[in-house]
């Protein structure tokens, strides 16, 4: 049967020809749809190779001097000839890899550091934390006790609360997963009980609506403090509160 073409003056082609040109075009429409998400999440199809970059730190947020020494997938395979120093690409087909790294200064069992890096985007970036309790010298090493004094308390009072007022405390390392917190009592005191690794945390105050009312970093010196920790709401912040 001869296929007949219905043709209008304001068009030049048909209506079967225009049928075709649809279908191409819902084709388009439907593979840009399926690729859009991607493109909005940020993720990137697995055929193609992520940045990862690790950092060693100490809980100053100081850099440490590490290097690789091994990087493997989920299969086992080796990608470290795929790093210069602690920065490189991974396949990123595979979303969990499991590294070690170690001082460039000794070779010691203490001096190195295993973890995992999960790869869901382009770009990915681990900060990685030493044990600070761990002292290295020429050959030997050693681990020191994270034990707390008997009884240990650790006491401090907020100056200028208000009557009745509910506050909490709460003490967050800058660069590390350390985070204690505390209720305010009536006598507008608060008590930590657990010990702090030297290096920089966050120290703020928060109210019973989630507001923050007072916020410093405490530079914190020693395992279990001792010194009581005295903060006045109302008198000007300060950028660093030294504790001993």
């Amino acid at each position: 049967m001869q296929e007949i073409q219905i043709t209008s003056p304001s068009t030049s082609g048909s209506i079967v020809s225009n049928d075709r040109r649809m279908g191409g075009v819902r084709a388009l429409l439907g593979v840009v749809a399926l690729l859009l998400p991607v493109a909005m999440s940020g993720q990137v199809p697995s055929s193609r190779n992520c940045r990862v970059e690790l950092q060693v730190m100490d809980y100053y947020g100081v850099p440490q001097d590490y290097k690789l020494l091994s990087i493997k997938d989920e299969s086992g395979v080796e990608h470290r000839e795929r790093f210069n120093g602690l920065s490189g690409y991974l396949p990123c087909r595979y979303r969990t890899y499991r590294f070690e790294v170690s001082r460039t200064d000794i070779d010691h069992v203490l001096g190195k550091i295993q973890g995992t890096v999960t790869v869901d985007f382009a770009e990915t970036r681990k900060t990685v934390m030493v044990n600070p309790n761990v002292r290295l010298h020429g050959k030997g090493a050693g681990e020191l006790s994270m034990a707390l004094p008997a009884n240990h308390v650790w006491r401090g009072r907020l100056v200028g609360k208000k009557e009745g007022e509910q506050l909490w405390i709460h003490i967050r390392s800058v660069v590390g997963s350390i985070h204690e917190e505390a209720f305010v009592d009536h006598s507008d005191e608060f008590r930590i009980y657990s010990g702090f690794i030297a290096g920089r945390y966050l120290f703020y105050v928060m109210n019973a609506r989630g507001e923050v009312v007072y916020q410093a970093v405490l530079d914190i010196t020693r395992f279990a403090p001792k010194t009581p920790l005295s903060i006045d709401l109302g008198e000007a912040r300060p950028s660093t509160i030294r504790v001993e």
